[in-house]
Order: structure tokens, then C-alpha cells, then sequence
């Protein structure tokens, strides 16, 4: 756990890049599986992560992020966007959950209210 603690005070936004560096689809993979593993409510994950790597697409990101230089910099550039109304799908995304016992009929229709 001070591990965890120690990092999350040490980290800082990144603004300076290795434009030379090209990070492979695995490695984008694996970056995204583990930001989908940060707690959402009712881990509904109710977000997509969109991953830009070309320099065309970086730089289109560039205009629309006010100019910012580090957006085009980067090996790849992620835009997470959320879900709306997404809370709207907790009955479908808890019934996986209620058929393996996971969670009982009690606490689905609470959840799916």
C-alpha cells in the first residue's frame, strides 16, 4: 500500500516526449487494460479510451487541445470519452453478475431501479 501511496504523490504530468519513440499495440493494449481496471461506480466502466498514434491524428488533436505541443509529442495520445446516461445500463451489465450468483436478486433490482 505505500508503494501505491508513495506513487500517486509522486506523479506529475508529463509535458516533455521522446518524439522518436513508438510504443507498439501491445503496449497500448496493456496501458488501457489497466486503466480499465480503475474503480467506476457500480464498476460500470462506462467510458471508452480512443488511442491516437499517427502524426496526422496527433497533430488534428493538437488544434483541438488548445495548441498543446505534448499532444502531438507523445508516442500516443488517448481521449477518453465518457458514456452518457450509462448508469441507463446497470440492469444488462448486472445480469451477468445475478445469473453466477455473484450478487443476489435483492441487490440487482436495487441496482437496476
Amino acid at each position: 500500500m505505500t508503494d501505491t501511496l508513495s506513487t500517486i504523490k509522486a506523479r506529475t504530468s508529463a509535458n516533455n516526449f521522446d518524439t522518436t519513440h513508438v510504443l507498439t499495440l501491445a503496449e497500448i493494449e496493456e496501458l488501457v487494460s489497466y486503466a480499465q481496471h480503475a474503480p467506476t461506480a457500480f464498476n460500470l466502466q462506462n467510458w471508452r479510451a480512443l488511442a491516437f498514434s499517427s502524426k496526422a491524428q496527433k497533430e488534428a488533436l493538437k488544434a483541438a487541445a488548445y495548441g498543446q505541443q505534448k499532444v502531438a509529442d507523445a508516442a500516443v495520445t488517448f481521449v477518453i470519452t465518457g458514456i452518457k446516461n450509462g448508469y441507463k445500463e446497470i440492469a444488462r451489465l448486472a445480469k451477468p453478475l445475478l445469473d453466477a450468483g455473484a450478487i443476489d436478486k435483492a441487490a440487482y433490482d436495487v441496482w437496476s431501479a
